[in-house]
């Protein structure tokens, strides 16, 4: 039965592979259920399937056994092109190592999404820039990736996986490759970007700091998914220290919510 009441859910989760020695069960009996404005952090230590998880919640590689569904579509009932069409417009992406297009422009990388969606030329590029405002980077549209830092890089990857409102954010270790100082500040925006635009977040993290921007934690432990630790309701997310807030998003049609 669809319940579209969760943005992602998985269940019953099973994946696993053929090595040399034999047959290596990675994943078993995974349950996850994930509402909109909500993030859930996936702990564990590399080699336990962390990105595996993200990338049967994206539909990139089919389970074994249970069934993903996003916003209660059952991916397995879709075929290829329609499993593509759902992750282009549906999921957005936060990679470790931000995997932006180094031939495209900060403003061609962000608005990548919703070209590939149809979106007409101007209000991707209004979005676009929105988006790059909201995370400080708009008098840097031009620029090529080559010339921004990691953590910059990192921001513009995180308003290109927002940009086209998806229901899904999948972050693979976002600050894994970062300082702490840039570390801080990606976080801080992720979440809060994340809730403004009330999106339902799975982050796959080694680092305790990150997973404090969790409303719950879960540790991938003997093939299986445990919770580990939930914040009170009430409880402020104890976000690491980081540096000033980007100026507020510009006010054009699509534009991202103010903070």
């Amino acid at each position: 039965m669809q319940d579209a009441s969760f943005a992602l859910e998985l269940s019953g989760i099973g994946k696993g592979f053929r090595e040399p020695g034999g047959w290596r069960r990675l994943l078993e009996g995974v349950d996850l259920a994930v509402p909109r404005g909500r993030i859930e952090v996936i702990m564990g230590p590399s080699g336990s399937g962390k990105t595996t998880l993200l990338h049967l919640a994206a539909g990139l590689e089919p389970p074994d056994a249970g069934d993903v569904r996003v916003e209660g579509v059952s991916l397995a009932a879709l075929d290829d092109r329609a499993r593509t069409l759902l992750r282009r417009r549906r999921i957005g992406i936060v990679f470790q190592f931000f995997n932006l297009i180094p031939t495209l422009t900060l403003s061609e990388n962000v608005r990548l999404p919703l070209e590939l969606g149809g979106e007409p030329a101007r209000a991707a590029r209004e979005r676009a820039g929105a988006w790059l405002e909201r995370v400080g980077l708009l008098a840097r549209a031009g620029d090529y990736p080559d010339r921004l830092s990691g953590g910059e890089q990192q921001r513009v990857a995180v308003a290109r996986a927002l940009v086209h409102g998806p229901a899904v954010v999948l972050a693979d270790e976002p600050t894994g490759s970062l300082d702490r100082g840039s570390a801080a500040r990606i976080l801080a925006t992720l979440a809060g970007l994340a809730r403004d635009a009330g999106a339902a977040v799975v982050l796959a993290t080694h680092s305790d700091e990150a997973a404090r921007i969790g409303d719950e934690v879960h540790v991938v432990r003997e093939r299986r998914l445990f919770p580990e630790r939930r914040l009170a309701e009430d409880e402020e997310h104890a976000l690491p220290a980081a540096p000033a807030a980007a100026p507020a998003a510009a006010s054009v049609p699509g534009s991202p919510p103010a903070a």
